[in-house]
């Protein structure tokens, strides 16, 4: 359990050490891996057209062409407009709210 503790406590450093979004997404989805096992993951965030993905683990860019991505963007859209869509779990991206979950900001 302790171990646990300070594998999460080094992880929230590296996110609050994050200095721009793009660093945040690309730790959010590679460096949770120490806390929980997974084969894939990819952040998704709400924009005006719909549901963007903007980081997947693995892979240092997203290629906005992979069908995957492409794929994954669509579902996200369908799962936004059914009846399901009060279950979803949506944190703010705004620039404001960058700065309230410490991005850039030292643990």
């Amino acid at each position: 359990m302790d171990d646990a503790l300070g594998v999460l406590l080094t992880l929230l450093r590296g996110l609050r050490a994050a200095e721009t979004p793009e660093a945040l997404y690309f730790a959010i989805v590679n460096d949770t891996r120490r806390l929980i096992a997974y084969r894939r993951a990819v952040l998704l965030t709400s924009t005006a057209g719909g549901w963007r993905v903007v980081a997947a683990s693995g892979a240092s860019q997203v290629d906005r062409l992979a069908p995957l991505i492409q794929r994954l963007e669509r579902v996200a859209v369908a799962v936004a407009a059914s009846r399901d869509a009060a279950k979803l779990h949506t944190l703010p991206t705004t620039s404001q709210d960058e700065t309230d979950f410490g991005v850039g900001q030292a643990l």
